[in-house]
């Protein structure tokens, strides 16, 4: 985490000479690191110093439902299509 925040800053402390460069490559960066942040800060106890097994275990338990949800989306879709229609052609 700490390594993430010290990314977080040298990333804001040179946004001028990045953004300068490319910034869409400062764009990627920012949305990676504070990204990554915000994942962490979610799963720390309370107490802010360690990681909640709770809180991991919650956020894999939600991410496998997605996961199905999206399967089962998935095969909804491939159900309710229409096939292509055949073309004949004459020759």
């Amino acid at each position: 985490m700490l390594i993430l925040l010290h990314a977080r800053d040298l990333i804001e402390e040179f946004k001028g000479d990045i953004v300068h460069v490319d910034y869409r490559l400062y764009e990627q960066l920012h949305e990676a690191v504070h990204g990554r942040v915000n994942v962490i800060e979610m799963l720390l106890n309370e107490d802010g110093q360690s990681i909640s097994v709770d809180k991991l275990k919650e956020a894999y338990l939600a991410y496998v439902e997605l996961a199905k949800s999206v399967g089962t989306l998935k095969d909804k879709l491939q159900d309710a299509a229409v096939p292509p229609a055949v073309v004949e052609t004459s020759g």
